[in-house]
């Protein structure tokens, strides 16, 4: 297997659990969790914090001072790390402005703030999510090629990465990571931003105004909605009938897992292998409803990813899915998902990494 350390050390929803004997009672029920790491539990109070205590024993693996969220330098240097549960984005603000709290994920809408600021800083790392157009290839009118086609190509991609991203992102029309080694020239490839090719392509598929729907939602940390709105009006242009339905996020989550859609704005989040990526997109949609692309020869390929170990091989069955993807169009991919986070300017680190936070390596100063 060529993705069995990245299954091992997933950092995503679909996170590989590996527990401890000791975490277990003597009655079967699950008592604390157990880890390996330089925290360890401390205090759970539901919906209000988790407290994580430093563990003074814990040896770092040999590395070179530096953290790199593999097995780099992991040493706690904080006493302990309590995670605040706070809903309100402006409650998250106000904690940051006042030192209450150290760091925490904001609303992209705040970066012209905290980078003015003189007591905040500003934290924006690339991750390995995704950011992208999901699209039901079994819908009645989604199910051509060319309209699929003509959608992508309606669609200035670097003109609604800057403006959905707040000048965060760049535009990357691939399912592999632009920081992926097997990020190559042909996985930088993508559909031209041509609308009169565009509109061609829907004379061609027989394509007669019928409506699409992008599902959207408001959460303030993911394009969703942004994103949404910028691609309804430049598909119009190319004579698109697109409209946008705001769901909540379970809701939409729900209607994805179902099948029930045209098209989802959608982050999904970091996968440390294409192949692993591949996985959420790719395969039997009579089994999976959730899953976007059925295409034979695509699952073929991801299969062969998930086989062949060999990195010259593996470019090879990552640059021929692209150049299907390209002529399938089964989804549109926008850009890599970006973490903006605040902190106040005492905090020394970088307490993110592939949108989890990362609390090794990291202090507080007074």
């Amino acid at each position: 297997s060529a993705v069995f350390l990245g299954l091992m050390s997933r950092p995503e929803c679909g996170f590989t659990g590996m527990i401890s004997p000791d975490s277990v009672a003597a009655d079967g029920s699950f008592a604390q969790p157990i880890g390996t790491g330089p925290f360890m539990w401390g205090e759970w109070k539901k919906g209000e914090y988790i407290h994580l205590e430093k563990f003074a024993d814990y040896v770092s693996p040999e590395n070179e001072g530096k953290p790199d969220g593999m097995v780099g330098s992991k040493r706690p240097l904080a006493d302990g790390v309590k995670f605040m549960v706070i809903p309100d984005a402006s409650t998250v603000k106000a904690g940051l402005e006042s030192g209450v709290l150290d760091t925490a994920e904001i609303s992209p809408d705040l970066i012209p703030e905290f980078q003015a600021s003189d007591t905040m800083q500003l934290i924006v790392a690339r991750n390995n999510g995704k950011n992208l157009f999901y699209i039901q290839t079994r819908d009645k009118v989604l199910s051509n090629p060319g309209v699929r086609r003509a959608m992508a190509m309606a669609l200035d991609l670097d003109q609604l990465v800057a403006a959905a991203s707040n000048g965060t992102g760049e535009a990357n029309g691939s399912m592999v990571s632009q920081d992926s080694v097997y990020f190559s020239e042909t996985q930088k490839k993508r559909l031209p931003y041509d609308i009169e090719a565009a509109k061609k392509e829907l004379a061609d598929a027989g394509y007669n105004g019928e409506p699409i729907s992008i599902i959207a939602n408001k959460r303030g940390n993911v394009p969703s909605f942004p994103a949404a709105v910028m691609a309804q009006a430049m598909m119009q242009q190319a004579g698109l009938n697109v409209q946008i339905e705001v769901l909540d996020y379970a809701t939409q989550v729900d209607r994805r897992r179902s099948g029930n859609y045209q098209v989802i704005s959608q982050s999904v989040a970091p996968r440390l292998d294409p192949a692993l990526m591949y996985s959420f997109y790719v395969g039997d949609k009579d089994e999976n409803a959730s899953l976007m692309w059925d295409d034979p020869k695509a699952i073929e390929l991801m299969n062969a990813a998930y086989a062949e170990a060999d990195q010259v091989k593996r470019q090879k069955i990552f640059d021929e899915f692209h150049e299907l993807m390209l002529k399938e169009m089964p989804g549109i991919f926008l850009y890599d998902m970006v973490d903006v986070w605040g902190a106040t300017k005492k905090l020394k680190g970088q307490p993110v990494w592939q949108s989890n936070a990362r609390l090794w390596e990291v202090s507080v100063t007074d």
